[in-house]
């Protein structure tokens, strides 16, 4: 009995210690990250509360090439274009900026300063 298990435990280690074939890759390629995309609702907009005032973001859609800065300094609309960022989604145009990773906001150029934003609802 004790030499057909430990055969059995020879078997199962020589089988886990085998090496790839040749041809196959060392590992499997990582999938393709997914392009980051901006918090948003079900309806394409984010709200945020700053220091200093408010503005609403609308997205031309759930994957967004354009956006509508919307302050709270009497409605001033801003139109921003979607911008390539390594570290994060970003609109910019006309001087004005937007900036996130998803938790942090950066917001540039608009009339009024808006600092320390936060996702209404988080």
């Amino acid at each position: 009995m004790r030499l057909g298990l430990l055969a059995s435990v020879v078997l199962a280690a020589g089988l886990l210690a085998r090496q790839a074939p040749a041809d196959a890759p060392a590992t499997a390629p990582a999938p393709a990250s997914a392009t980051m995309q901006p918090p948003m609702n079900t309806f394409d907009y984010a709200y945020y509360d700053c220091q200093a005032g408010a503005f609403e973001i609308d997205y031309d859609s759930d994957t967004p090439t354009q956006a509508t800065i919307i302050t709270s300094n009497h409605n001033q609309k801003y139109a921003l274009t979607r911008s390539a960022s390594s570290s994060g989604v970003e609109f910019a145009g006309r001087g004005v900026k937007f900036w996130t990773d998803g938790k942090k906001v950066l917001v540039q150029g608009t009339a009024i300063p808006l600092a320390n934003c936060r996702l209404k609802g988080k």
